[in-house]
């Protein structure tokens, strides 16, 4: 089952990150892009740990694709937004 679950992941990975084809040609920027990649995974699985802990709900049965909608209207929203209507959607943790 821990087997299926790292396959799904990879496969999550190349195609909702879309890295099917990566972009860069030397080999240091193909590493720095994998990377980058895998940042942007752990900090959305992050967010969907964090989402599951306060819904007491299983990280797994959340879906990745609607925190990556959520995490990317959330950021378009943080650009567009200055001074006091910022702070008052970025609230400390």
């Amino acid at each position: 089952m821990q087997r299926w679950k790292i396959e799904v992941d990879f496969r999550t990975i190349k195609t909702q990150l879309e890295m099917e084809m990566l972009r860069c040609q030397s080999a240091d920027m193909v590493k720095k892009e994998i990377a980058v990649h895998l940042l942007a995974y752990n900090l959305i699985r992050a967010n969907i740990a964090r989402a599951a802990s306060l819904n007491n709900k299983e990280p797994r049965h959340l879906s990745f694709m609607s925190a990556v909608q959520i995490m990317h209207n959330t950021a378009t929203l943080c650009l567009t937004l200055t001074g006091v209507a910022l702070g008052k959607l970025v609230q400390p943790v």
